[in-house]
């Protein structure tokens, strides 16, 4: 199956691999925002890398990541864009994983090694120091949308490209239109009501909770209102979970940080994003980025949010719409394009059918200024 690229991930893929034939760039960051393909992007970096140097070349690509999900999706796509590179999935935290491998990088000292780290804002992790001095690659492509910490550690790397950004991704037709909606509190009982009273409007959904007590409360009262939905927590196999959603067999998924990085589901209606700040925010309200038809209509997706969050959505894309959650209606709080006219038509109105003054009230006033109460000119002289 053939996949056609973007033009600005035609660009970016352009660049990695002439860096990667020059002689002093080794290390790079592609910097592209949610749902614009950045494991399209690393894959074809590593496939036409090896197409066009020597054709006896045959790269080693280790892919590592955090999540085992997202392992299993990378080896996905690569079947379905039908590419032939040597694709080797590794967890951070798979030591034994990353020991087999190296050695047997060992015994092939004629291959290259391609190291892509998904999410590579992880890149400055302990454990991703060790895999580095396990693995040693030639090559290092770090895929990040937010590729900075709230703890200022440094990313290595050595060039970081960026092309199209999120608001040109919207406009171009290639990430979805978003309505926002904002609620005064984040609450379990206050998210799961606003959900329970309009599922249709919600439609498929991705809850995110500071701590899995919370999210366990959305749980239980979303299960108690009648909604089809899975609670998602680390520490456990969510594959199947993840899976039922895509499947449309629940509804919703409620999480802490499990679904922020890597989840992709098109089909995801509204994501429901619990306060942070800026790098998490794009994480969680980026799932809902992603472009999906019915009828061959692009389906306009809804982030909500509350009052209390450190970083709305709106700061770093526009939305359609905005809406705010005042006694149990959503009020548009978004300038009105339709009202907008009506004023600027009233105001335009007004200036071409300005009068002057009467003659009696300028004579009197002198100059046309008000006369104030002692019978003088407010500035002027009595």
């Amino acid at each position: 199956m053939s996949f056609k690229r973007r033009d600005y991930q035609d660009r970016i893929i352009s660049q990695v691999v002439g860096y990667w034939q020059g002689d002093d760039i080794r290390a790079i960051l592609i910097e592209s925002p949610t749902g614009s393909g950045k494991t399209f992007m690393g894959l074809h970096s590593a496939q036409d890398f090896k197409d066009e140097t020597d054709p006896d070349t045959d790269p080693i690509v280790v892919w590592v990541a955090m999540r085992q999900h997202l392992l299993h999706q990378v080896v996905v796509e690569k079947a379905k864009f039908g590419l032939n590179i040597d694709l080797r999935p590794l967890s951070m935290f798979d030591r034994q994983g990353r020991e087999f491998l190296a050695k047997e990088i060992q015994n092939n000292p004629d291959r290259p090694v391609i190291l892509c780290l998904d999410e590579a804002q992880h890149d400055a992790a302990t454990t991703m120091t060790d895999v580095y001095q396990a693995i040693k690659p030639d090559f290092v492509l770090g895929l990040s949308a937010t590729p900075f910490r709230v703890d200022k550690a440094k990313l290595c790397f050595e060039k970081q490209i960026r092309d199209a950004g999120i608001h040109r991704l919207i406009s171009d037709g290639w990430l979805s239109k978003f309505d926002t909606h904002t609620i005064d509190e984040w609450t379990p009982e206050k998210v799961a009501n606003t959900y329970l009273s309009d599922p249709a409007k919600w439609g498929k959904s991705v809850f995110y909770f500071l701590n899995q007590a919370q999210a366990a409360e959305c749980h239980q009262r979303l299960l108690a209102g009648g909604c089809r939905n899975h609670l998602v927590l680390g520490g456990q196999n969510n594959d199947d979970l993840i899976e039922d959603f895509r499947e449309d067999r629940v509804d919703c998924l409620v999480n802490c940080m499990i679904l922020t990085e890597g989840f992709d589901c098109p089909e995801l209606q509204t994501a429901w994003v619990r306060p942070s700040g800026r790098g998490p925010t794009m994480q969680m309200a980026g799932r809902a980025f992603r472009i999906h038809e019915v009828d061959g209509v692009k389906v306009r997706k809804n982030i909500v949010q509350s009052e209390d969050t450190r970083w709305p959505i709106a700061r770093t894309a526009t939305p359609e719409d905005q809406y705010k959650l005042v006694d149990g209606a959503w009020l548009s709080i978004k300038p009105n394009k339709r009202i907008d006219a009506i004023s600027i038509a009233a105001v335009r109105r007004t200036i071409e059918n300005y009068q002057p003054l009467p003659d009696f009230i300028t004579k009197a006033t002198g100059k046309g200024k008000p006369v104030d109460n002692d019978g003088g000119w407010f500035g002027g002289q009595n």
